[in-house]
């Protein structure tokens, strides 16, 4: 058993606001990870507007992923962010195959956390730092080598409308 968390917090201010509602190919961002997520667990909690907010505020993706592990119903979480929806589903069927405590790319997200990090983190935000890269390195996490075809959807990021035509073209040449 997996829950899924999709982090669709932040300002969206480079694409010009509300970055979960912007559509990309017939649907939004947040339906496309949302679509991602859903086939691989039973449980799906959004967080940021609309659903679950962060733990702390101003903690950035940090504090998305502390409210996911804190409200989770299973031990083990796989997150994605709202602004990456063409990940591959083989990729994120590769984390959540695994059954370590912390799995991901070489990059905080995607990746599948313990619920049990969730103390360790919420005292890394309340000691006032918000590296993403540093807490989940200091995890240890199992890093999985993607395969050569999944790069370019785990390297497509969309944070400004030139990204998201991008990410169209991508995957418009890579369907599911």
């Amino acid at each position: 058993m997996l829950t899924g968390a999709i982090l669709a917090g932040g300002a969206g201010k480079r694409m010009g606001g509300d970055k979960p509602a912007r559509v990309l190919l017939g649907k939004t961002l947040l339906a496309h990870a949302g679509k991602l997520v859903a086939p691989l667990c039973d449980e799906v909690l959004i967080v940021g507007p609309g659903g679950l907010p962060d733990a702390l505020p101003d903690a950035g993706p940090l504090g998305g992923l502390l409210a996911a592990l804190e409200a989770a119903r299973h031990e083990r979480v796989l997150v994605v962010t709202v602004d990456m929806p063409a990940v591959p589903p083989a990729a994120l069927g590769a984390l959540a195959g695994t059954e370590a405590g912390a799995v991901n790319f070489g990059e905080p997200f995607p990746g599948v956390y313990a619920r049990s990090v969730a103390p360790g983190l919420r005292a890394y935000l309340e000691s006032g730092q918000r590296r993403a890269r540093e807490f989940t390195r200091s995890l240890e996490p199992l890093v999985i080598e993607p395969e050569p075809a999944w790069i370019p959807g785990l390297e497509c990021n969309v944070n400004t409308p030139d990204d998201l035509r991008r990410a169209a073209q991508l995957i418009r040449s890579n369907p599911a």
